[in-house]
């Protein structure tokens, strides 16, 4: 928000766009021959990440698995 002659203005700005989308976790996995333990899918699934980009963003998955055995 930015002071304008003593009025606020609310500014949107659009964020941009990654010029290729982000590789999908499953498409990795099975690029590298990688098995991803069903609890782990699960935990993915649920938290709706399914792209290199979107793991990315959330940070650590250590609080996501808190209840899972992997």
């Amino acid at each position: 928000m930015s002071a304008v002659k003593g009025q606020m203005l609310d500014l949107r700005v659009a964020a941009p766009q990654p010029s290729t989308p982000s590789p999908m976790l499953d498409s990795l996995a099975a690029a590298a021959k990688i098995q991803v333990p069903r609890p782990l899918q699960e935990v993915l699934a649920q938290s709706k990440i399914s792209t290199l980009a979107q793991l990315d963003s959330a940070g650590r998955l250590a609080p996501l698995l808190d209840n899972y055995q992997i």
